[in-house]
């Protein structure tokens, strides 16, 4: 199974769609579903699956807020909204220290949401659009972590949480 290691956003649902409206036209895919990914996993086996649960059931830590930020793009072809709280950043340290023993360490982790991902642009000015899509300073609680299936079809990736870890 194909699986990562994320924090539900979905509360936030509504807001992120608003901005998904503004983004121009093109031929690009929206999410229904927001997260962001702490450690993506890939495939991984039954075995390697209840290892991960078993590290996850370790990680000891509170809840806190995520800070969205502004929206930008990755390499022009996936449009995001930036996530900037060090909390988040720490959280993703202890994952990643927790299943050091089966998956390499992120090198370059940035918190973020994707709101679309790009297969084309028409006009040269889409990005300056996307820029200057006015975003709301919020603040999104997160109590859990969640362990996702992705299961990949021709209208984009499914998901399924698998487990879940409350944050005390």
């Amino acid at each position: 199974m194909r699986i990562f290691i994320a924090l539900n956003c979905n509360a936030e649902k509504e807001y992120f769609q608003s901005l998904q409206k503004q983004i121009p036209s093109g031929k690009i895919t929206f999410p229904n579903d927001f997260h962001i990914t702490l450690k993506f996993l890939g495939e991984v086996s039954d075995k390697q699956y209840t290892q991960i649960c078993k590290a996850i059931e370790r990680i000891v830590n509170p809840s806190f807020l995520l800070k969205l930020g502004m929206i930008t793009s990755f390499n022009k072809r996936v449009i995001v909204l930036e996530e900037y709280s060090k909390e988040t950043i720490l959280l993703q340290k202890k994952i990643d220290d927790s299943l050091f023993r089966l998956f390499p360490k992120e090198t370059q982790f940035q918190s973020h949401i994707t709101l679309a991902r790009i297969k084309a642009v028409q006009d040269d000015s889409f990005f300056e659009q996307v820029k200057k899509i006015q975003t709301e300073e919020k603040a999104l609680e997160v109590s859990t972590v969640e362990i996702v299936q992705s299961t990949l079809t021709a209208e984009g990736p499914v998901y399924t949480v698998l487990y879940e870890k409350k944050l005390t």
